[in-house]
Protein backbone atom coordinates (compact mmCIF):
# COMPACT_ATOMS: atom_id res chain seq x y z
CA UNK A 1 0.00 0.00 0.00
CA UNK A 2 1.34 3.41 -0.93
CA UNK A 3 2.42 5.67 1.90
CA UNK A 4 0.76 9.04 2.44
CA UNK A 5 3.92 10.74 1.19
CA UNK A 6 3.97 8.61 -1.96
CA UNK A 7 0.40 9.66 -2.70
CA UNK A 8 1.29 13.29 -2.05
CA UNK A 9 4.31 13.04 -4.31
CA UNK A 10 2.27 11.55 -7.16
CA UNK A 11 -0.45 14.17 -6.80
CA UNK A 12 2.09 17.02 -6.82
CA UNK A 13 4.32 15.68 -9.60
CA UNK A 14 7.26 14.89 -7.30
CA UNK A 15 9.52 11.97 -8.11
CA UNK A 16 9.32 9.62 -5.14
CA UNK A 17 11.53 6.57 -4.61
CA UNK A 18 10.39 3.71 -2.39
CA UNK A 19 13.56 1.84 -1.42
CA UNK A 20 11.68 -1.47 -1.27
CA UNK A 21 10.62 -1.30 -4.92
CA UNK A 22 13.42 0.81 -6.44
CA UNK A 23 16.08 -0.53 -8.80
CA UNK A 24 19.10 1.17 -10.32
CA UNK A 25 20.93 0.65 -13.59
CA UNK A 26 23.73 2.93 -14.73
CA UNK A 27 22.24 6.46 -14.84
CA UNK A 28 18.57 5.51 -14.37
CA UNK A 29 16.37 4.54 -11.44
CA UNK A 30 13.24 2.46 -11.83
CA UNK A 31 10.28 1.21 -9.83
CA UNK A 32 9.08 -2.40 -9.74
CA UNK A 33 5.36 -2.97 -10.26
CA UNK A 34 3.90 -6.44 -10.84
CA UNK A 35 7.17 -7.80 -12.18
CA UNK A 36 7.72 -4.93 -14.61
CA UNK A 37 9.82 -1.79 -14.31
CA UNK A 38 8.95 1.84 -14.89
CA UNK A 39 11.86 4.25 -15.23
CA UNK A 40 11.22 7.04 -12.73
CA UNK A 41 14.31 9.27 -12.74
CA UNK A 42 17.76 9.91 -14.10
CA UNK A 43 20.96 11.33 -12.65
CA UNK A 44 21.09 14.93 -13.77
CA UNK A 45 24.70 14.83 -15.03
CA UNK A 46 24.02 12.21 -17.69
CA UNK A 47 24.64 13.28 -21.30
CA UNK A 48 23.85 10.01 -23.05
CA UNK A 49 21.50 7.42 -21.60
CA UNK A 50 20.69 3.94 -22.88
CA UNK A 51 17.66 2.56 -21.10
CA UNK A 52 18.06 -1.21 -20.67
CA UNK A 53 15.37 -3.61 -21.90
CA UNK A 54 15.45 -5.32 -18.52
CA UNK A 55 16.85 -4.85 -15.02
CA UNK A 56 17.43 -7.79 -12.69
CA UNK A 57 15.57 -10.03 -15.12
CA UNK A 58 12.44 -7.84 -15.18
CA UNK A 59 11.34 -6.03 -18.36
CA UNK A 60 11.44 -2.25 -18.57
CA UNK A 61 8.02 -1.43 -20.00
CA UNK A 62 7.45 2.27 -19.38
CA UNK A 63 9.06 5.64 -18.81
CA UNK A 64 7.26 7.36 -15.97
CA UNK A 65 5.89 10.84 -15.46
CA UNK A 66 8.63 13.49 -15.41
CA UNK A 67 11.32 10.78 -15.34
CA UNK A 68 13.85 12.90 -17.25
CA UNK A 69 12.24 16.29 -16.66
CA UNK A 70 14.76 19.14 -16.89
CA UNK A 71 17.75 16.85 -17.31
CA UNK A 72 19.91 19.79 -18.32
CA UNK A 73 22.82 17.86 -19.83
CA UNK A 74 20.93 15.05 -21.53
CA UNK A 75 21.71 15.05 -25.26
CA UNK A 76 20.81 11.54 -26.37
CA UNK A 77 18.39 8.88 -25.20
CA UNK A 78 18.11 5.29 -26.45
CA UNK A 79 14.75 3.65 -25.74
CA UNK A 80 14.54 -0.16 -26.00
CA UNK A 81 11.75 -2.02 -27.77
CA UNK A 82 10.55 -3.42 -24.45
CA UNK A 83 9.02 -0.01 -23.62
CA UNK A 84 5.29 0.27 -24.32
CA UNK A 85 4.48 3.74 -22.98
CA UNK A 86 6.05 7.12 -22.28
CA UNK A 87 4.22 9.11 -19.63
CA UNK A 88 3.45 12.82 -19.50
CA UNK A 89 6.34 15.27 -19.13
CA UNK A 90 8.81 12.36 -19.38
CA UNK A 91 11.41 14.38 -21.31
CA UNK A 92 9.97 17.86 -20.99
CA UNK A 93 12.32 20.81 -20.64
CA UNK A 94 15.53 18.95 -21.53
CA UNK A 95 17.38 21.89 -23.13
CA UNK A 96 20.26 19.84 -24.58
CA UNK A 97 18.27 16.91 -25.99
CA UNK A 98 18.83 16.70 -29.75
CA UNK A 99 17.43 13.42 -31.02
CA UNK A 100 14.93 10.76 -29.98
CA UNK A 101 14.21 7.43 -31.65
CA UNK A 102 10.99 5.92 -30.31
CA UNK A 103 10.60 2.21 -31.16
CA UNK A 104 7.42 0.74 -32.61
CA UNK A 105 6.71 -1.04 -29.32
CA UNK A 106 5.56 2.30 -27.88
CA UNK A 107 1.84 2.74 -28.46
CA UNK A 108 1.12 5.52 -25.97
CA UNK A 109 2.80 8.85 -25.28
CA UNK A 110 1.59 11.23 -22.57
CA UNK A 111 0.93 14.94 -22.84
CA UNK A 112 3.90 17.33 -22.88
CA UNK A 113 6.28 14.37 -23.12
CA UNK A 114 8.80 16.31 -25.26
CA UNK A 115 7.65 19.88 -24.71
CA UNK A 116 10.10 22.75 -24.30
CA UNK A 117 13.10 20.80 -25.61
CA UNK A 118 14.74 23.75 -27.33
CA UNK A 119 17.40 21.83 -29.28
CA UNK A 120 15.35 18.77 -30.26
CA UNK A 121 15.54 18.52 -34.05
CA UNK A 122 15.42 14.81 -34.85
CA UNK A 123 12.44 12.68 -33.77
CA UNK A 124 11.28 9.31 -34.97
CA UNK A 125 7.70 8.45 -33.94
CA UNK A 126 6.55 4.82 -33.67
CA UNK A 127 4.37 3.26 -36.35
CA UNK A 128 2.06 1.98 -33.60
CA UNK A 129 1.10 5.46 -32.35
CA UNK A 130 -2.57 6.38 -32.79
CA UNK A 131 -2.52 9.80 -31.13
CA UNK A 132 -0.03 12.62 -30.81
CA UNK A 133 -1.10 13.95 -27.42
CA UNK A 134 -1.73 17.49 -26.26
CA UNK A 135 1.35 19.72 -26.09
CA UNK A 136 3.60 16.78 -26.98
CA UNK A 137 6.23 18.92 -28.74
CA UNK A 138 5.01 22.36 -27.71
CA UNK A 139 7.77 24.99 -27.86
CA UNK A 140 10.39 22.52 -29.07
CA UNK A 141 11.51 25.27 -31.37
CA UNK A 142 14.32 23.51 -33.26
CA UNK A 143 12.08 20.77 -34.64
CA UNK A 144 12.06 21.41 -38.39
CA UNK A 145 10.28 18.29 -39.61
CA UNK A 146 8.57 15.18 -38.35
CA UNK A 147 7.01 12.14 -39.98
CA UNK A 148 3.58 11.45 -38.54
CA UNK A 149 2.94 7.68 -38.66
CA UNK A 150 0.13 6.26 -40.79
CA UNK A 151 -1.38 4.70 -37.68
CA UNK A 152 -2.15 8.14 -36.23
CA UNK A 153 -5.79 9.26 -36.13
CA UNK A 154 -5.54 12.36 -33.95
CA UNK A 155 -3.17 15.28 -33.47
CA UNK A 156 -3.87 16.74 -30.05
CA UNK A 157 -4.33 20.28 -28.82
CA UNK A 158 -1.15 22.37 -29.09
CA UNK A 159 0.80 19.26 -30.11
CA UNK A 160 3.29 21.28 -32.17
CA UNK A 161 2.47 24.80 -31.02
CA UNK A 162 5.49 27.07 -31.06
CA UNK A 163 7.68 24.81 -33.22
CA UNK A 164 8.94 27.95 -34.91
CA UNK A 165 11.35 26.35 -37.39
CA UNK A 166 9.00 23.71 -38.78
CA UNK A 167 8.63 24.36 -42.51
CA UNK A 168 6.47 21.53 -43.82
CA UNK A 169 4.10 18.93 -42.45
CA UNK A 170 2.40 16.03 -44.21
CA UNK A 171 -0.62 14.75 -42.33
CA UNK A 172 -1.24 11.15 -43.38
CA UNK A 173 -4.50 9.73 -44.61
CA UNK A 174 -6.31 8.29 -41.59
CA UNK A 175 -5.98 11.31 -39.33
CA UNK A 176 -9.50 12.50 -38.52
CA UNK A 177 -8.90 15.19 -35.89
CA UNK A 178 -6.51 18.12 -35.60
CA UNK A 179 -6.88 19.74 -32.20
CA UNK A 180 -7.07 23.45 -31.30
CA UNK A 181 -3.76 25.32 -31.59
CA UNK A 182 -2.09 22.16 -32.93
CA UNK A 183 0.37 24.10 -35.11
CA UNK A 184 -0.21 27.57 -33.74
CA UNK A 185 2.79 29.89 -33.92
CA UNK A 186 4.79 27.71 -36.32
CA UNK A 187 5.94 30.84 -38.10
CA UNK A 188 7.96 29.04 -40.79
CA UNK A 189 5.26 26.52 -41.67
CA UNK A 190 4.51 27.17 -45.34
CA UNK A 191 3.44 23.77 -46.66
CA UNK A 192 0.73 21.61 -45.08
CA UNK A 193 -0.88 18.54 -46.63
CA UNK A 194 -4.29 17.77 -45.13
CA UNK A 195 -6.01 14.57 -46.33
CA UNK A 196 -9.74 14.11 -46.92
CA UNK A 197 -9.90 11.87 -43.86
CA UNK A 198 -9.70 14.94 -41.60
CA UNK A 199 -13.21 15.81 -40.46
CA UNK A 200 -12.48 18.08 -37.52
CA UNK A 201 -10.02 20.96 -37.19
CA UNK A 202 -9.94 22.82 -33.89
CA UNK A 203 -9.89 26.57 -33.49
CA UNK A 204 -6.64 28.40 -34.21
CA UNK A 205 -5.05 25.09 -35.30
CA UNK A 206 -2.80 26.85 -37.83
CA UNK A 207 -2.90 30.42 -36.49
CA UNK A 208 0.28 32.41 -36.99
CA UNK A 209 1.61 30.26 -39.83
CA UNK A 210 2.43 31.49 -43.37
CA UNK A 211 0.19 28.69 -44.67
CA UNK A 212 -2.83 30.08 -42.81
CA UNK A 213 -2.17 33.58 -44.14
CA UNK A 214 -2.31 32.44 -47.75
CA UNK A 215 -5.21 30.04 -47.27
Amino acid sequence: KDSDFAKYAYKNNINYIDCETAVRYDYVIGRINDGEITITSCYDKAKSVTIPSEINGMPVTSIGQSAFYYSKKLEEIVIPDSVKSIDSLAFSSCPSLKSVYIPDSVSEIGSQAFSCCGNLNDVRLPESLTQIPACCFENSKALMEINIPKSCTEIGESAFEGCTYMEEIVIPDGVTTIGPNAFRGCRCLKEITIPDSVTRIGSEAFAGTPWAEKN
